[in-house]
């Protein structure tokens, strides 16, 4: 990855707090706002989502889920 990429990538998630993630739940497709926090070396990012929310039926290991921050 190009380092100019790198860098924006970083800034973005360092900027944003809220992500948009669209999972299936029973075969119906669901979508939420969630807020997020990146691990200090980016490789990941931590979604805080509440068990009680329909769309976390859909966030189970191995879920297909799409993100967009």
């Amino acid at each position: 990855m190009d380092g100019s990429i790198a860098t924006g990538l970083k800034a973005l998630l360092d900027t944003e707090r809220v992500l948009s993630v669209a999972v299936a739940v029973d075969g119906r497709p669901v979508a939420a706002l969630l807020p997020f926090v990146p691990s200090g070396d980016y490789t990941r990012v931590f979604v805080q989502a509440s068990a009680l929310a329909r769309h976390s039926k859909g966030l189970g290991q191995g879920a297909t889920i799409g993100v967009l921050v």
